[in-house]
């Protein structure tokens, strides 16, 4: 399957770096680390030069995932590496973790000893949905993580772009452009075994809102039973918005728990009920869940269209705050000027290393900016500065 993405306008969200193992064991002796080490190294370049026979991808916009369906409706142990909400988190099986730990490694080998300028992304070259590769800034400049990528948004203006990391089942916003290569041939063909899914059978409880996003409690709860924990998962079907439909087991304070039902029982989720079809090409179980906010675009990567509702969402929003008498407004629309009313630019602060976004809003001759952007600006200013009383005023 190919997923593809879209342009939007959204919040930020961290994203999370994967990590990689050391090789060498402290348990051999002396000569036989250096002959280990040796031997790795010559390996490792050995590697290196035959991928660099390798044709350089500049004009793919999809990867190609792997989709199990033969391992419906069965349980398996999974490592979780990202985790959104209760209906898109991404999860790889333990069974698949070696082999991708392999290939993570062979990229990092790859990159990091690379010193090429055809390797570079050029902004001329950029699209929307281009598969690239990008360097981790978490990661230290001499052992640098590499993450397979897909570019969602560019801005021309600071040469940032927004990513979506497809082996992370995450993304980052406001990166350089100078963290950017192109991806080799192999390196793309190489399927996407994480899989990004759902707790099936469950929705918020707010179910009033147009959005159906889940409440900041309700997902701090799902992340705190699920932290520092190797679940199991029950794959019940392929959903019709792109996800894995599943029931999470955990080893919560000695009990086996369904984290489904435990999202239930504490009172962040409600059950609810699951329409059925059935694929007649393949014979895959469909399932959608009835009043539930789905991927209308299943060719749409499930984290994608996550990030694509949370900017329209915020859109939104920023139009409905707008004050009411701008719409009962005695001014011709003609006389309206057709600049753009809501303008975003990022700034660089001393004390991080990356950009923040800032709001600006035009209204008749005011310019205004929420007061979410005034209290990250004056907490920049004075880190002493107690924002709750701020946000009193």
């Amino acid at each position: 399957m190919f997923y593809h993405g879209r342009n939007g306008f959204r919040p930020k969200l961290q994203s999370i770096s994967c990590q990689t193992k050391s090789c060498l064991k402290s348990s051999t002796c002396a000569t036989e680390q250096i002959l280990f080490c040796q031997n790795t190294t010559n390996n490792k370049l050995s590697k290196v030069l035959e991928y660099k026979n390798q044709s350089i991808v500049s004009n793919r916009c999809s990867y190609e995932f792997y989709i199990p369906n033969h391992l419906l409706k069965q349980t398996h142990e999974c490592m979780i590496i990202a985790a959104l909400n209760p209906h898109c988190f991404t999860i790889q099986l333990k069974q698949d973790a070696i082999e991708f730990d392999k290939f993570q490694r062979e990229i990092n080998d790859f990159y990091n000893e690379l010193d090429d300028r055809q390797y570079l992304v050029r902004p001329e070259q950029i699209l929307t949905n281009l598969c690239v590769i990008c360097a981790d800034p978490k990661s230290s400049d001499n052992d640098k993580i590499w993450n397979r990528s897909q570019i969602l948004d560019f801005d021309v203006n600071d040469n940032t772009v927004n990513l979506f990391y497809v082996d992370l089942g995450t993304w980052d916003e406001y990166v350089p452009i100078n963290r950017l290569r192109h991806l080799i041939d192999c390196f793309h063909r190489h399927l996407v075994f994480s899989l990004t899914c759902r707790l099936a059978h469950i929705s918020p409880i707010n179910n009033d809102n147009v959005d159906l996003t889940w409440p900041t409690d309700a997902t701090d709860q799902f992340l705190a039973v699920i932290d520092q924990v190797l679940p199991e998962i029950e794959f019940i079907s392929f959903g019709d918005d792109g996800c894995f439909q599943t029931n999470l087991f955990v080893i919560n304070s000695g009990q086996y728990v369904c984290v489904n039902d435990y999202m239930i029982h504490i009172k962040k989720a409600k059950a609810i009920v699951q329409s059925t079809n059935i694929d007649d090409n393949n014979q895959t179980i469909v399932r959608s869940d009835k009043n539930c906010a789905s991927n209308s675009n299943p060719s749409i990567h499930p984290v994608i269209a996550l990030y694509n509702q949370l900017g329209e969402a915020l859109t939104r929003s920023l139009v409905k705050s707008r004050p009411t008498s701008l719409n009962n407004s005695s001014v011709p629309s003609s006389s309206i000027s057709n600049e753009p009313l809501v303008k975003l630019i990022h700034i660089q602060a001393n004390n991080i290393n990356q950009k923040l976004p800032i709001i600006f809003i035009h209204y008749q001759k005011t310019i205004l900016i929420p007061d979410f952007n005034i209290c990250t600006l004056l907490k920049i200013i004075n880190s002493n500065i107690d924002i709750d009383i701020i946000q009193d005023y």
